[in-house]
C-alpha cells in the first residue's frame, strides 16, 4: 500500500511539472508576441498619400501660388510605408520638372525675389557664383539686387517683381540650350521646388 501510494504521488509530480512547463511556454509565447501585435496594429494606424500640388494662377507677373500643404492637393496614390510613397514622390517630381519653369513655382508661393529662398537651401549668392562655375551666365544684376535686399530689414523687405520676371525669363530664354545633365544639376539645387508631396493621414483598415 505504502509502495504504491509513493508511486502515485511520483508520477503526480511529474505531471505536475510538465504541465505547468507548457503553461509557462505559453505565457512566453504571449508575451513575446505582443509587442510585434502591437507595432502591426501601430503600422495600421497610418497610411502615406502622395499628392499633386496645387498651384493656383494669380498674374502673369507673378508666380504661381502654392496651395496649402496637408490635403489641399491632388490625390495620386496610398502606401502603407513612407519609403515607398517617397521613392513614387520622387519619380513624380522628376517627370514633371521636364515641363515646367522652376521661377514659376515655390515654396511659400515664391515671393521672396530676389532672395531664391523659395526655391533653393543654398544662400542666394552662393546659388549664382554655383551657376557660373558651371559655365551658366545668371541673370544680369540679380547678385547685386540681392546683396542690396540683404541690407534691408526684414519687416521691410518686399516681393520684387522685376526679380521675378528676371529668373523666370532667364530660364525660359536659356534651359532648352543645356544639355540634360546641366538641367538636372541645376534642378539638384533648386530644391525646395517639388510638384508631388507625401502626405500622412490616418487610417483604420
Amino acid at each position: 500500500m505504502g509502495g504504491r501510494l509513493h508511486w502515485r504521488v511520483v508520477l503526480a509530480g511529474l505531471l505536475g511539472i510538465a504541465c505547468g512547463a507548457a503553461v509557462a511556454l505559453w505565457f512566453v509565447g504571449v508575451f513575446r508576441n505582443q509587442p510585434v501585435d502591437e507595432m502591426a496594429r501601430s503600422k495600421a494606424g497610418k497610411v502615406y498619400v502622395v499628392q499633386q500640388i496645387n498651384w493656383q494662377y494669380e498674374d502673369r507677373a507673378e508666380p504661381l501660388r502654392e496651395s496649402e500643404p496637408g490635403g489641399a492637393g491632388f490625390p495620386q496614390k496610398v502606401f502603407s510605408d513612407r519609403a515607398s510613397a517617397e521613392a513614387h514622390c520622387r519619380t513624380l517630381n522628376l517627370a514633371a520638372r521636364e515641363e515646367v519653369n522652376p521661377f514659376s513655382h515655390g515654396r511659400r508661393w515664391g515671393h521672396s525675389f530676389p532672395s531664391l529662398a523659395d526655391y533653393t537651401s543654398m544662400p542666394t549668392g552662393e546659388f549664382i557664383d554655383w551657376l557660373q562655375s558651371e559655365g551658366l551666365t545668371p541673370p544680369a544684376g540679380q547678385k547685386a539686387a540681392w546683396e542690396a535686399h540683404q541690407r534691408v530689414d526684414e519687416y521691410a523687405r518686399r516681393f520684387n517683381q522685376s526679380s521675378f520676371l528676371a529668373w523666370s525669363g532667364w530660364w525660359q530664354d536659356n534651359a532648352s540650350g543645356w544639355s540634360a545633365e546641366q538641367r538636372g544639376r541645376v534642378w539638384e539645387k533648386l530644391d525646395r521646388v517639388r510638384f508631388f508631396e507625401v502626405f500622412e493621414v490616418e487610417s483604420d483598415l
